[in-house]
């Protein structure tokens, strides 16, 4: 055993290769399998063996991810086939087809490790197409995984194992190169131990490996501590097959792999977990992670409390669209097909309305992104609706007089332009614009004071909007002046809303015991005196101008007599 060759697997440029060794006597049998190994798992080798010396040789001088084996072979069988793959490679997923079916044998073989058993005649084409597909994608998970740090290239490197050979009573009789250079050189006289009980950090590790092996004849991955030749030590994952040898004496063949590094990185894997755990967990935004078909998958505590539903009346029961509207629904669905089906599988991000328990309705900032896999995707909430009130409330207020709750002056150039580029592409309606300038209000507010004076102004708001019904838009557009636009509007209905107008203010204010006269210069403009609207502010301010210039309570139409008009 000390001349075995040192296999290594060099690394795969461009993605993994499988490597098959299909065993198998009939050339035909061998074709077939063979064909269904390069249809369905590509990029593959196939090493086809027909006889006992090429087997033993291709096993001991090749590393295979999987060997498919015919069950009743002319020079073997395809348990000795699996018991010399268990014995020299535990890990290498073993799989036996079988011209006749014999399920006996089978779960004799799936005692020994067989990892599947499949009928030629029946099942071939199925079932190997997924064994192999599962073989090919832990050969991809291994590729990922080597590569992630320089670390972990020592624990991936499954290549580098230690063989050795023992009598029934531990006693060390051959090991290879890699089993010296992690134990030193325990053959010679060199007052190192003689045994592989001697190697043992824990000396109760050893007695239960003896015990499992007496009764069970085959002991795999046990995890124990032993010693190094340096004295450090080691964690050790040790695989050994009892046999009977030359003379009927009981031997046992074994490897090793020193795993320290795999524990290292197992126990800092799980560390990871648990802390992104306890991240997922008390996230102050509430996240789900949902499966493909939007079944929510998992929810942390943020979620819980945001949906009002306990995790266990979701995670696997209720789907993503359960809180989405109708329309929301589908946008949000069509959206997560894409998203699931993009090469990048990048976070997106978008608002809708979340209708959680009691039909309670928030508005949502949703950004999704796609886990690796492509199978799930991970959701974070974040209520945006008192944002979306203060920018809401924010936009009203750019448009709208906080004393009178009217539009403002940018609202009416807003709608006096939405009007302007109407007539221009056609529109026939003519429009009128009322501008009513309160006389002498300053001297009002300073004489009642500025609450009353601000009670004045909603009162004459009201006045207006109940003199005029059909208005289009009534505006503040200064501390005591209104615009009031009639759209659509002939000549005659704006001389009788200006003329309403006028009446309304006529009337004394009552406030209490306080009476206050508060009349209003008007001036009023047509679209038809300019054949357009573009001009209706400043015709209308010329015209409200006139009326103030004399001496106010009262209404001026803008025409030929006003302000240069045509």
């Amino acid at each position: 055993m000390s001349d075995l060759p040192a296999i290594r697997r060099p690394r795969r440029e461009g993605g993994p290769t499988l490597r098959v060794l299909l065993v198998d006597d009939l050339a035909e049998d061998r074709a077939r399998v063979a064909e269904i190994v390069a249809q369905d798992v590509a990029p593959a080798e196939v090493d086809e063996i027909d006889g006992h010396v090429a087997f033993f040789r291709a096993l001991r001088e090749n590393l295979y991810d999987v060997v498919i084996t015919e069950q009743d072979l002319h020079w073997s069988s395809g348990q000795e086939v699996l018991h010399a793959v268990k014995s020299l490679r535990p890990a290498v997923p073993v799989i036996m087809v079988a011209r006749r079916v014999d399920e006996g044998l089978a779960a004799a073989a799936f005692r020994e490790g067989l990892d599947a058993y499949i009928s030629k005649a029946a099942e071939l084409g199925v079932r190997l197409r997924a064994s192999l597909r599962s073989a090919f994608r832990r050969l991809e998970f291994e590729e990922r995984i080597d590569g992630l740090e320089d670390r972990l290239e020592h624990l991936l490197d499954r290549l580098n194992v230690a063989v050795f050979r023992t009598t029934a009573d531990g006693e060390l009789l051959e090991g290879n190169p890699a089993f010296q250079r992690l134990f030193g050189a325990v053959l010679g006289p060199d007052g190192l131990p003689r045994t592989l009980g001697g190697l043992f950090e824990e000396p109760g590790s050893y007695r239960e490996l003896e015990a499992r092996l007496a009764a069970e004849g085959q002991v795999r991955s046990f995890q124990a501590r032993l010693r190094r030749a340096s004295g450090s030590t080691a964690w050790v994952s040790l695989s050994i097959t009892l046999r009977k040898g030359p003379g009927a004496k009981e031997l046992a063949d074994g490897l090793a792999e020193d795993v320290t590094a795999a524990r290292e990185a197992e126990q800092a894997l799980q560390q990871a977990r648990d802390d992104l755990r306890a991240v997922f967990e008390h996230s102050g935004a509430a996240v789900a992670v949902l499966e493909s078909d939007g079944t929510i998958a998992m929810v942390n505590t943020a979620f819980e409390r945001f949906s009002g539903f306990p995790r266990h009346r979701l995670e696997g029961v209720e789907k993503w669209s359960r809180f989405l509207s109708i329309a929301d629904g589908d946008r949000v669905a069509d959206r997560r097909r894409v998203q699931l089906g993009a090469p990048d599988g990048g976070a997106r991000s978008g608002s809708f309305d979340f209708i959680g328990r009691d039909d309670r309705r928030r508005r949502v900032h949703a950004s999704e992104a796609v886990l690796p896999g492509g199978k799930r995707s991970v959701v974070s909430l974040v209520d945006v609706s008192e944002r979306q009130r203060v920018e809401d409330q924010l936009l009203h207020n750019a448009f709208h007089d906080a004393l009178t709750g009217l539009p403002n002056r940018l609202s009416l150039f807003e709608r006096l332009a939405a009007v302007a580029e109407r007539s221009v592409k056609g529109g026939a309606d003519g429009t009128g614009l009322v501008l009513i300038d309160l006389d002498s209000f300053k001297a009002i507010n300073d004489r009642v004071g500025a609450r009353t004076g601000d009670l004045l102004l909603r009162s004459v708001s009201r006045r207006i909007e109940g003199a005029v019904p059909a208005i289009d838009t009534l505006a503040r557009c200064g501390s005591d002046s209104f615009a009031l636009l009639l759209h659509p509007a002939t000549r005659e209905a704006l001389a009788e809303a200006s003329k309403a107008i006028t009446e309304a203010l006529a009337t004394p204010f009552q406030f209490g015991d306080l009476t206050i006269e508060c009349t209003a210069s008007v001036g009023t403009a047509w679209s038809g005196d300019r054949q357009g609207v573009g001009m209706l502010l400043r015709d209308a301010e010329c015209a409200m101008y006139e009326a103030r210039r004399q001496g106010g309570a009262r209404c001026v139409q803008f025409g030929p007599d006003v302000g240069g008009g045509p």
